[in-house]
């Protein structure tokens, strides 16, 4: 009667587990950023540029509010993406500059980039929901690194395919020194090809490396099915979560270049925004230890039985990962596709 009860309780997590997997991630996926560049032209101008989440349907557009005067509109086509929204003309020494965009039933994640006559950039974010963003142009502004290394945290956390590859990492490795030894050669690997890419001394199409990377995620996720601890990904750890690795910092890079680059501080922008993606990324590391050892102390997930939960897992990932190599695959070949 215990172990029927303890059957059932573990099946019971792992498919809330599952659920949740999901329903959040599936559907967070689409909800691509809404990038927003506000740019200073002369003293009291401002110039804003605009890249609309692919994701969303409808109208999406930002503006300055008053005093900040509307001075003309365009639709200008820059580097194929970007489109020049309006120009505003805003008083002498107006301390707060408020943008707000649109009022959308379902709004994305906005990042907002503001660039200075000096040539300083500050990146802000504007969580969905929310419509509004107050600029306090005399704020101390933090320094280049805190706010890459901000962007680059959060941009780890918002990255669902990423994470879940992470996860797939874990659920490989089977053990401490494993996940280890996994994580090490993942983290190197896209290290070395998000600065490659940033400087651009390597390009690949995005809409490749997004299909690519949905794809490396429903291979992990069949090699978790399998369990065949004859294949690759069992007898040499380090070299799969490597190579998959040169993959994903393709991502990483793609965000990191849409978002901008203060040529004055290239480096220390780059490094401070690989750091934050790995302090994302050990955190969710951390965090999912911490779970299942919880969940183990616990009683609500049975030591001796931990394959059935993680197949059930598995088949969620390689059903998500599914539907996002599908979904990207169809965008590639029909038109183009939106960031990471």
């Amino acid at each position: 009667m215990r172990k029927v009860l303890i059957g059932a309780i573990n099946a019971s997590v792992w498919a809330l587990l599952l659920g949740f997997i999901f329903s959040s991630v599936a559907s967070s996926d689409d909800l691509q950023p809404f990038f927003i560049n506000v740019s200073q032209t002369e003293e009291n101008r401002f110039a804003l540029f605009l890249r609309p989440s692919p994701s969303v349907q409808g109208p999406q557009t930002a503006v300055l509010q008053p005093p900040c005067q509307l001075q003309g509109r365009g639709s200008t086509i820059e580097d194929g993406q970007w489109r020049l929204g309006a120009i505003y003309s805003c008083p002498e020494n107006l301390r707060k500059i408020e943008l707000s965009r649109d009022a959308l039933e379902i709004s994305p994640t906005a990042l907002i980039r503001l660039e200075y006559l000096s040539g300083d950039l500050q990146i802000f974010h504007l969580p969905p929901g929310q419509q509004t963003l107050v600029i306090d142009r005399l704020d101390q502004r933090d320094s280049v690194f805190v706010e890459y290394l901000q962007f680059g945290f959060q941009h780890i956390l918002e990255g669902y395919d990423h994470l879940l590859f992470v996860l797939c990492l874990l659920l490989l490795a089977g053990s401490l020194s494993r996940v280890l030894i996994m994580i090490t050669g993942f983290t190197l690997a896209h290290s070395l090809t998000l600065g490659l890419s940033v400087l651009q001394l390597v390009e690949v199409p995005l809409p490749v490396v997004e299909v690519l990377i949905a794809l490396s995620i429903v291979l992990l996720a069949t090699e978790l099915v399998k369990m065949d601890r004859r294949t690759w990904s069992f007898r040499y750890p380090v070299l799969v979560s490597s190579a998959f690795g040169l993959l994903h910092g393709l991502g990483f890079a793609a965000a990191m270049k849409s978002i901008g680059l203060p040529q004055n501080e290239l480096l220390w922008a780059l490094l401070a925004f690989n750091i934050g993606v790995e302090t994302g990324q050990i955190l969710f590391v951390l965090a999912v230890l911490m779970l299942f050892a919880l969940l183990t102390r616990l009683r609500w997930v049975s030591v001796d039985q931990p394959i059935r939960g993680q197949a059930w897992v598995s088949y969620g990932i390689g059903g998500i990962s599914s539907y996002w190599l599908m979904d990207r695959l169809w965008a590639w070949l029909s038109g183009p596709i939106g960031l990471t």
